[in-house]
């Protein structure tokens, strides 16, 4: 069972147990900051196994742009975020996606995450996100435009994107894809072979850009490498 929680405990966005005792223990510490909690199946599986639906639903639950993609690499593995997203042609999630948002009679942005089940090979809902997500833009490399399709709906303008044949491309957060790699040298779990592939093709990054260096400049120096200084001086201390 995943037993997703707020930050405020712990700084875990989900735990894993195993049985109703592991649960009952991890609850009792929990509950002083919330007695609420969402409780979902554990599909057992790798990252890539996580597939994506991204769009913009308009009215009557019409998709009016939209996209699918898949995880490479997320971190942590069991409940992280995602390092590295590619946009994949999945033409099959498209069909329970959209009875989902009429089930809800739902409009607006959406992100609509599936796990592959190996076990019965059926793709079994974790969540959807109602808002941009980080990875949003990776639909651009296919000439997906999410947020353009919200401002035309909201706009009362003509849109004529739809979904377009998915062009193959890798989004990249800079920040997480570095602390993934740090723990993997960290605990010798680096597979060079896999993350070559896993690198390759067409790239768009989540910070950085040639036209625009000073965000990235400013998380590394600013937030990410501080950040990284404190934790290592921590666990030093505690040592």
């Amino acid at each position: 069972m995943e037993v997703t929680i707020g930050k405020r405990w712990g700084g875990r966005k989900a735990f894993l147990v195993q049985n109703v005792v592991e649960l009952e223990k991890e609850y009792a510490q929990i509950v002083s900051v919330t007695p609420e909690l969402l409780i979902q199946e554990w599909i057992p599986g790798r990252p890539d196994q996580i597939v994506i639906l991204g769009g913009y639903v308009g009215e009557d639950a019409d998709p009016l742009a939209y996209f699918t993609a898949r995880k490479l690499i997320q971190s942590p593995e069991d409940f992280g975020t995602g390092c590295i997203v590619e946009s994949v042609d999945l033409p099959g999630l498209l069909e329970p996606t959209v009875r989902l948002w009429r089930a809800l009679k739902y409009r607006g942005m959406a992100e609509v995450e599936y796990k592959r089940d190996a076990r019965t090979d059926e793709y079994k809902l974790i969540e959807i996100n109602t808002r941009h997500w980080d990875w949003h833009r990776l639909g651009m490399a296919s000439g997906v435009n999410v947020s353009w399709a919200a401002y035309c709906d909201l706009a009362g303008v003509s849109n004529s994107q739809k979904s377009p044949p998915i062009l193959p491309a890798k989004w990249i957060a800079e920040d997480a894809t570095l602390v993934y790699l740090l723990r993997s040298v960290y605990h010798r779990g680096i597979r060079l072979r896999s993350l070559q592939k896993d690198f390759s093709g067409r790239r768009m990054y989540g910070i950085f850009a040639w036209s625009d260096p000073l965000p990235f400049i400013y998380n590394l120096f600013g937030v990410f490498l501080p950040g990284i200084f404190r934790q290592v001086w921590s666990k030093l201390r505690a040592e």
